[in-house]
C-alpha cells in the first residue's frame, strides 16, 4: 500500500474505493475498515464500453462480490471509452510532471499513459470530495521505465484528498460463509 496526499482521517463522510482489477480484495477489505461505523463506503468500478463491457452487468457482479464479503457500499460503474480525449487538466498534470523530471514522453507508453489520465478524470469527477481514495495499485509492467510508473501514479492520485494504493497479491484477502 502507498499512501499519497496524507493528511488525518477523524471525519464523518464518504470513502470511496476504485475497484480496479481484482486482485483478492485488499483494497475492498481495507476501504471496509477504514469506514468504521461513521463512514460511508462507494466502490467505483470502470466499465470499458469499447471492450464490450457492460456497465451493468459490471455493477452487477461487483454488488455481487459485495454481497459475498457482507461489505455494504453503494456501487458505481463509470463507462470509459478511447474515443474519449483526456481532460485538459490530466494533459496539463502530464506535460508538467514529464518536464519538470526530464522526460521525453516517450510514444510507446502513449496509449497507456492516455488510458490513466482518463482514469484520473473519472477519480477528480467522482471522488474530489472523499474523506479517502482507496485505489487499487497498477501491476508495473517490467517495459515501463520506473520514472514513467511514478508519474502515472501521480496522475492518479492528482486530487486534494488522501489516495490508498493498494495492490493485493491475487491471494484472497476476504472470506465468506457457505
Amino acid at each position: 500500500a502507498i499512501l499519497r496526499n496524507p493528511s488525518v482521517i477523524d471525519e464523518n463522510g464518504t470513502i470511496d474505493c476504485w475497484f480496479l482489477a481484482d486482485d483478492g480484495g485488499l483494497e475492498l477489505l481495507l476501504a471496509h475498515i477504514l469506514t468504521g461505523s461513521t463512514k460511508k463506503l462507494r466502490v467505483l468500478s470502470l466499465a470499458r464500453v469499447d471492450q464490450g463491457e457492460d456497465p451493468l452487468e459490471l455493477r452487477a457482479i461487483v454488488k455481487h462480490i459485495l454481497k459475498k464479503f457482507r461489505i455494504r457500499a453503494e456501487v458505481i460503474v463509470v463507462p470509459i471509452s478511447t474515443i474519449q480525449m483526456p481532460s485538459y487538466l490530466s494533459q496539463t498534470i502530464w506535460e508538467q510532471v514529464t518536464e519538470n523530471a526530464g522526460i521525453r514522453d516517450d510514444s510507446t507508453f502513449r496509449e497507456k499513459t492516455l488510458h490513466f489520465m482518463r482514469i484520473s478524470d473519472a477519480i477528480r469527477a467522482y471522488s474530489s470530495h472523499s474523506i479517502i481514495t482507496v485505489v487499487t495499485l497498477p501491476l508495473p509492467l517490467s517495459s515501463v521505465p520506473n520514472s514513467i510508473y511514478m508519474r502515472w501514479l501521480h496522475l492518479l492520485s492528482s486530487i486534494n484528498s488522501p489516495v490508498l494504493f493498494v495492490r493485493g497479491n491475487g491471494t484472497p484477502a476476504l472470506g465468506w460463509q457457505l
